[in-house]
């Protein structure tokens, strides 16, 4: 940039401009759920502020209705983001929240549990996963990380000071999602 004031002096600036990203989030492909199970949506986390179709804004939304789900998220930088994901219903008795998006299967041994449960990674691939438990009203239990490198991989979850009741497990990365449901006693 040039500056020039009235006497014809001038003098040269560097001005420099930062484009922040817009934040990328992914509630995942359209799915079909089977009744009574109902499906955890969760853009990530890191995020200051989270806004769904429903208006609600936690970072994260149950639903057990069919439809079109949206949520805008906006960073500490004030950038706003926003994914839409189309949830149908069906009637059924499977234990699965959501069909699996992953490679391999996920084992949750004891299920019902009293405290410990593991967590038994089968055939996944190599990459970092998020393992996030939640109660049926949607609050995160627990948060965690696990770096699968092998094709069967194992970790304890400790839940002993869980309450009673039905919880989903959540395992997320990059390249999709499982969710199953855990029972405590």
């Amino acid at each position: 940039m040039v500056v020039t004031n009235l006497g014809g002096c001038f003098d040269l600036a560097a001005v420099i401009v930062v484009v922040n990203p817009i934040p990328q989030i992914y509630l995942g492909k359209d799915t079909t759920i089977i009744k009574p199970n109902k499906l955890i949506l969760d853009p990530g986390f890191g995020f200051i502020n989270y806004l769904w179709s429903d208006t609600s804004y936690n970072q994260t939304l149950i639903v057990s209705k069919s439809g079109i789900y949206s949520v805008t998220v906006t960073d500490i930088k004030g950038c706003e983001g926003s994914d839409a994901i189309n949830v149908i219903f069906t009637p059924g008795t499977s234990t699965y929240v959501t069909p699996t998006s992953l490679p391999g299967s996920l084992v949750i041994f004891p299920n019902p549990t009293s405290g410990l449960v593991e967590l038994s990674f089968q055939d996944f691939e190599d990459d970092i996963y998020s393992i996030g438990i939640y109660d049926l009203a949607g609050k995160l239990i627990l948060k965690d990380k696990v770096e699968i490198h092998k094709k069967k991989q194992s970790v304890n979850v400790d839940l002993n000071n869980a309450s009673k009741g039905m919880y989903l497990v959540k395992i997320e990365s990059k390249k999709g999602t499982i969710i199953q449901q855990l029972e405590t006693q």
